[in-house]
């Protein structure tokens, strides 16, 4: 439970620096009167920030767990009480609050940020950083993110131009640069610096499903032997096109069908060659027709109206973790995926049959839009 609230109010910190650009003055402190999780200074007032972690039980904050918030304020040099909730305020702490904030023998305000309140401004299109902090702490609910995660996001505008001599600009940022010349259309700059930018949030999102669904069957993909396992690239993996397809392990979903529409990013024609292969050679196995070109142009037939690898199919033959990571895939899938075409490859399956440690090199995947872009949150 401690570590629970340890990490919530980890990412209050964060929060209220990255996302609302604020400047963390004071961290946990505990005492008579001196209570406080976060003094943070933004937009010209001193907060107190008072986290409280209930999502595990789901238990509205009642009153009696935020015993004086105007002692609290005071005795730490701030001008008001922020309320950080994983969950919601009680009717009764609402009423305590708005006491306080209306008695005019005290000076009293306060904000209570509940938990459909942080996501919101997470899941704000026009922010970047809250897009990029909602992957990271919010793998679970991602699905709240599927709603607008392919809108294009709106990072920059025409404010963030700077004139820096008669006939130049500047755009500082990623994707941004300096623009020289009579006719410099500033709206085109700034479209352009956002497609841009869209177009590697989306790369990065892809990437990281992808190595999620290569982790979820190992032992159909493959890398470069002598590529650097903490930094492949794409061109360092592939299918494993020669790897037979089969029913056995995990059955929690279609596993065929699954691998061979994970395949399909790759050649969907090899990837519905495979499956047609598999599908001919189960209906062989297990009824032998009177004539094995009978059976084959009724695999043929099947597979061409049924769609076996189509989306619909895969998400309805696949468990809510498989579906999360294909409806990634094909939100964010790019033109295309380059290939190791090369002989001297090796399963993410190593041979003691336990799932090989690997990640992407930093700037395919997430890490490096969050240092590129969280770490300037400040001045965005």
């Amino acid at each position: 439970m401690k570590d629970e609230l340890d990490a919530f109010e980890k990412f209050a910190e964060e929060y209220f620096e990255k996302v609302l650009g604020g400047v963390v003055l004071a961290r946990t402190t505990r005492g008579p009167d001196n209570d406080l999780d976060l003094k943070v200074q933004l937009s010209g007032e001193t907060l107190l920030v008072s986290c409280k972690h209930y999502a595990h039980s789901d238990n509205a904050v009642g009153a009696d767990q935020e015993y004086d918030p105007v002692s609290a304020i005071y005795s730490n040099g701030c001008t008001k009480f922020i309320g950080f909730y994983s969950t919601v305020p009680s009717a009764a702490l609402i009423t305590k609050l708005e006491g306080l904030k209306n008695n005019k023998s005290l000076s009293f305000d306060y904000e209570i940020l509940k938990n459909s309140d942080i996501e919101s401004r997470l899941l704000d299109k026009d922010s970047v950083v809250g897009w990029l902090f909602a992957a990271r702490y919010f793998p679970v609910s991602y699905a709240n993110l599927f709603r607008r995660f392919v809108v294009p996001i709106e990072h920059y505008k025409e404010k963030d131009l700077e004139k820096i001599g008669p006939t130049t600009w500047s755009l500082d940022g990623p994707f941004g640069g300096i623009f020289s010349g009579a006719g410099v259309d500033k709206a085109q700059i700034v479209q352009e610096a956002n497609d841009a930018l869209t177009n590697n949030v989306h790369s990065s999102f892809f990437t990281e499903a992808l190595k999620d669904a290569i982790d979820c069957f190992p032992e159909y993909f493959k890398y470069r032997v002598d590529a650097n396992l903490q930094a492949l690239e794409y061109s360092d993996i592939s299918p494993d096109w020669d790897r037979v397809l089969t029913y056995k392990g995990e059955m929690d979903c279609n596993l065929p069908i699954m691998v061979c529409g994970l395949w399909s990013f790759w050649c969907p024609r090899r990837a519905l060659e495979k499956y047609l292969f598999f599908s001919q050679a189960c209906e062989l196995l297990n009824n032998p027709p009177d004539s094995k070109r009978l059976i084959i142009a009724r695999a043929q037939k099947s597979l061409a109206y049924s769609s076996f690898l189509s989306a619909g199919s895969i998400a309805l033959k696949s468990s809510g973790k498989y579906r999360d990571i294909f409806a990634r895939l094909t939100a964010f899938c790019q033109l295309s995926i380059p290939e190791y075409e090369g002989t001297n490859s090796a399963s993410f399956k190593g041979e003691t049959g336990d799932r090989v440690i690997w990640k992407f090199k930093a700037g395919e995947g997430l890490s490096f839009l969050f240092d590129r872009i969280l770490g300037k949150s400040r001045n965005i």
